[in-house]
């Protein structure tokens, strides 16, 4: 276990490992079995051989991607099932707010529920999962030293890393911090500036405005996009009138 200088004092735990499975299991095997971890945590990664999307999805990454799950307390920062959806969408925008540092000249989109985009591909994922009603678990993979030139063909005109947008690597020590200094400040948003975090999401929304396809099972809703309602449910506008969801796959989604 090393801290690597990550966290500038405000995690308790720090767990690094060369390679690992998934970050996301570490963190659960942890409470799991040591309830009594200092918290807020981070597990991160060099290498992940079997990350995760949401529901059986597959995280593709590789050597020089960002591989992270932070661990937080769920009633030190007011976090609940019912905000787990605006839990999502705001760290979401923390990944956006540091991608802008990096990358200003590019169009930046928080991809709803959980990816963001640069350019209309996907170059980061989030994953929240809560198992103990004690601790949320917040995973995060974001393409930066790695390159799609190394990814499956049919995820190559899909994704992007920044080192090939930048064609040079950045330090993801510094990336890192840099995220969860964005994420502290996401977090003073719970529980009572849900509003006007929606607000802030809504604004870089990749679908706002545009028609969208959404898969909830093996059902197909066509809509266009109107937005993210305050209870963080996208809201669509169907032939039916408007229906909001909180879950589904959009079509374009790459997960």
């Amino acid at each position: 276990m090393e801290n690597h200088e990550i966290g500038n004092g405000w995690l308790k735990t720090v767990e690094y490992h060369p390679v690992i499975g998934s970050t996301n299991d570490r963190a659960k095997e942890i409470l799991k079995n040591d309830a009594i971890i200092a918290l807020p945590g981070l597990i991160y990664a060099e290498t992940q051989t079997a990350g995760r999307g949401r529901g059986a999805n597959h995280w593709w990454g590789e050597p020089g991607a960002i591989a992270m799950t932070l661990i937080l307390d769920a009633g030190t920062h007011h976090l609940d099932h019912a905000t787990a959806p605006h839990l999502s969408l705001g760290i979401g925008l923390a990944v956006l707010n540091v991608l802008r540092t990096v990358i200003p000249d590019q169009q930046i989109n928080i991809h709803w529920p959980n990816d963001v985009y640069v350019a209309g591909r996907k170059i980061s994922g989030i994953l929240i999962e809560s198992p103990t009603p004690r601790a949320f678990v917040i995973g995060i993979g974001l393409n930066t030293n790695n390159s799609a030139k190394n990814a499956p063909e049919e995820l190559r005109p899909r994704i992007v890393t920044l080192r090939d947008i930048l064609e040079k690597q950045i330090d993801n020590q510094w990336f890192i911090n840099s995220l969860l200094h964005e994420i502290v400040r996401i977090l003073e948003f719970f529980p009572h500036r849900l509003e006007p975090l929606i607000n802030k999401v809504q604004s870089h929304l990749f679908q706002f405005h545009q028609p969208v396809t959404l898969i909830c099972g093996e059902s197909m809703i066509r809509g266009t996009c109107l937005g993210i309602a305050s209870d963080a449910s996208l809201r669509l506008l169907t032939e039916q009138g408007e229906k909001h969801f909180f879950s589904g796959i959009l079509e374009d989604s790459l997960e």
